[in-house]
């Protein structure tokens, strides 16, 4: 099933702070399984190149629940919920 896709009022801000600090983005937005994190990005963090599943909510926003589903379902490094331009610092070593 094709997911409905919103974008947080943050996102450009969050995507834009990761860009800045020299990782790559790429959004997910057109994935078609419901619960699918916003994007995946990728960088260097504490000498090491990682990459990230990140979930992109405003202060207040909540995961859905087909988000809950998927990211508890996902066997690979948890996904990382992003609320603003201070956690992407923190998840990329930053702060």
């Amino acid at each position: 099933m094709a997911r409905r896709y919103s974008r947080d009022a943050n996102s450009a801000e969050i995507i834009d702070t990761f860009r800045a600090l020299g990782w790559s983005v790429l959004s997910l937005e057109l994935a078609p399984e419901a619960g699918c994190p916003d994007l995946l990005v990728g960088g260097v963090r504490d000498g090491r190149r990682v990459n990230v599943l990140v979930e992109i909510k405003t202060e207040r926003g909540k995961l859905r629940a087909g988000q809950v589903e998927w990211h508890a379902a996902w066997r690979g490094e948890a996904v990382a919920v992003v609320r603003t331009v201070d956690d992407v610092l923190a998840l990329c070593g930053q702060a």
